[in-house]
């Protein structure tokens, strides 16, 4: 787990995952500012939701490195979640513009 400062306060940002294979899941840099970077060893559908839990982004990304723009957020704490048939994750990620 990584701790992130956002607005003069400290959250943590892990990874959570419930793996039935043993798949690979990066999310990088966070805190992000113009775009999050995921590397998956698998296709994953994506869910990105604000605080609130009102979904802002849903995408499907494909196994490999892919870049996910965050122009459309303001600054905040998002839940990203992944799914496919084979593994679950959440994790949080904060956007400082």
């Amino acid at each position: 787990s990584t701790i992130a400062r956002y607005a003069g306060a400290s959250y943590t940002v892990g990874l959570n995952k419930t793996n039935l294979e043993n798949i690979k899941i990066s999310i990088y840099p966070n805190p992000a500012n113009e775009y999050f970077t995921l590397n998956l060893e698998a296709t994953f559908q994506i869910i990105i939701r604000n605080i609130e839990g009102t979904i802002i982004k849903k995408i499907i990304v494909k196994s490999g490195i892919s870049n996910i723009s965050l122009e459309e957020f303001s600054n905040g704490i998002y839940l990203i979640e992944g799914t496919n048939a084979k593994t679950q994750f959440s994790s949080k990620l904060v956007v400082v513009k």
